[in-house]
């Protein structure tokens, strides 16, 4: 009789808890979580913040280069490297290089929006990740000398005397260039995804080869004739300019970095759904990158990139 009121309470206990459990159940709201997947692909620059090499560091890079072979023992080291060289009112022009360090950049990414409940769609993370390809300079170093010996005399209609002098300048220009492959993982938090008009920031990681390295030594040399800076009336008189251009093949690398993207997006429109879903964006990120160097070392290389593209939700 025990045993029997026992198990009779048991049941009426289960029934019981099965009663709460579908009444709760039958009092919640179905959601079912969307997902929404966005394309990125932009185009843009890239531009580091390089160290000066040594001469010693561009031979290791160019060892085979005879411009570097020669005697540079008068020339002096500049701060960065540049393709425009300027002494005394004359500039040489290398016509690959110029004196910003960087280059060109192209990313394709995919976007993940994964929403717990439909208040949580404004401050939902997005998880981005992606390719990037890009074609840069990274570091490089410029060396330069100036030799001036008195050259004539002229004499002005007044009857005044203009000393002149003969000047040769010699430059030297040494680049590291390569390709880069890299992919990317980004976390992203917009103001409002569905908006027409959204601001986003977030904080990326990449990892990626170089490729295709090479150095480049740049020489030109180029003679004038000028006058004295402390006289009123100037003569210059361009002669000749040479120029010699090397090229050495170096080992590929490695690089990884960190960086915070920020960025404005518009959707384009409303009235179809091409438009709806189709945004335009400018996105900048600045940050930091390691990048082996084989032949050197591995540098530590800030770095501001500036990304502009078309945003597509499918």
């Amino acid at each position: 009789m025990v045993i029997l009121i026992k198990m009779k309470m048991k049941i009426s206990l289960v029934v019981l808890l099965t009663a709460l459990i579908n009444l709760n159940s039958f009092g919640q709201e179905k959601y079912v979580k969307p997902d929404y997947l966005e394309t990125y692909f932009s185009w843009g620059a890239i531009v580091y913040s390089a160290p000066t090499l040594l001469l010693s560091d561009a031979k290791l890079l160019a060892p085979n280069s005879k411009i570097l072979q020669g005697d540079l023992s008068s020339f002096t080291r500049s701060f960065g490297f540049a393709g425009f060289g300027n002494q005394i009112g004359y500039s040489t022009h290398n016509p690959i290089n110029t004196s910003a360090i960087g280059g060109a950049v192209f990313e394709a990414q995919l976007g993940n929006y994964n929403f717990r409940k439909a208040k949580d769609r404004k401050r939902s993370p997005q998880l981005r990740v992606g390719f990037g390809y890009g074609s840069t300079q990274s570091v490089g170093g410029f060396w330069s000398n100036t030799s001036t010996a008195p050259s004539d005399t002229f004499v002005s209609s007044g009857g005044k005397k203009i000393f002149t002098d003969s000047v040769f300048y010699e430059s030297v220009n040494v680049s590291y260039s390569s390709s880069q492959a890299r992919v990317m993982a980004d976390i992203l938090f917009h103001t409002n995804p569905d908006r027409r008009f959204s601001i986003y920031v977030g904080i990326g990681f990449q990892l990626g080869a170089t490729f295709n390295n090479q150095t480049q030594v740049y020489y030109a040399a180029s003679s004038y004739i000028t006058s004295g800076k402390d006289q009123n009336l100037e003569v210059i008189s361009r002669g000749e300019t040479t120029s010699k251009n090397e090229w050495n093949n170096n080992k590929g690398g490695w690089l990884i970095g960190a960086y915070v993207p920020l960025g404005v997006s518009y959707r384009l429109g409303k009235t179809t759904n091409v438009l709806n879903q189709t945004s335009v964006f400018m996105e900048f990120k600045p940050g930091i990158t390691a990048m082996a160097i084989p032949e050197l070392q591995t540098y530590l290389l800030p770095f501001v990139q500036s990304n502009y593209g078309v945003r597509v939700r499918f």
